[in-house]
């Protein structure tokens, strides 16, 4: 009998593991507990009838359940591997292949860039050539005044690395305690009383951004640039920018 189940609608038993009774048809309504006794019964059975198939079957399905949860777990580790990474390399700063100014590369830049401002104020025509040193010497003062004036720490350091195809602006600032650095390379456009870049390419650390991403490091490098009223006149009023390998040469 306790291989047996009995049905609601006629009160015969029927075999334990059949969906419809034996004797009047209608659906036998089984628990949760009559079907874990019937399969434990089935098992029994299949274990009297043939050991060695019921063994071979219940190991297979171990390596199976095991095969599944290992699988599991890799798919876990990969994708936990994954995203630390991505983190890794949007933290992990970029640091240029650029000369670094000193004080006397300062004076230089300043120097040019008041050459350009009076030849501006005069309607005059001016030249200067700045080396990849005097600019990022310039930039360098930029980062203390900023600290000087009450900007705050966020804005950590910025250099260039002038090249004969492009420019490669690298800024580093802070998101909160966690330093950072954003990347993007163009090619400076002027004319017509405007100054403008061809975006070519931006990164934050080491992460490449594409579509939103690279305009999303474009505003940002924007609104650091978007107080130096003096140096933007400046660039506005330029008619030519030339680029050789460490050097830049401009003409107002």
């Amino acid at each position: 009998m306790a291989d047996e189940i009995k049905c609601d609608a006629c009160g015969n038993m029927t075999q334990m593991g059949r969906m419809l009774c034996l004797h009047c048809g209608e659906k036998l309504h089984t628990s949760s507990a009559d079907k874990k006794k019937a399969a434990k019964a089935g098992s029994a059975r299949a274990r009297k009838a043939n050991p060695l198939a019921w063994f071979f079957g219940l190991l297979v399905k171990a390596v199976f359940k095991g095969v599944a949860s290992a699988v599991a777990l890799v798919v876990r580790l990969v994708v936990f591997a994954l995203v630390i990474g991505l983190c890794g390399l949007v933290v992990w700063p970029v640091n240029l292949d650029a000369d670094a100014g000193g004080e006397e590369e300062v004076l230089k830049s300043r120097a040019k860039l008041g050459s350009l401002i009076l030849a501006e104020k005069k309607n005059e025509a001016g030249k200067e050539v700045f080396s990849e040193a005097e600019l990022n010497g310039y930039l360098s003062a930029l980062v203390e005044e900023n600290r000087a004036g009450g900007g705050g720490d966020q804005l950590q350091g910025m250099e260039a690395e002038i090249l004969e195809s492009e420019i490669v602006l690298n800024v580093k600032t802070l998101a909160g305690p966690i330093p950072m650095s954003m990347t993007l390379n163009f090619y400076p456009k002027v004319g017509n009383k405007e100054f403008d870049a061809e975006v070519l390419r931006a990164r934050i650390g080491h992460m490449p951004m594409l579509g939103p991403g690279k305009k999303f490091v474009q505003d940002k490098i924007k609104v650091i640039f978007s107080e130096l009223k003096e140096e933007r006149e400046v660039l506005e009023g330029l008619e030519s920018i030339t680029l050789s390998d460490g050097a830049l040469k401009v003409i107002n």
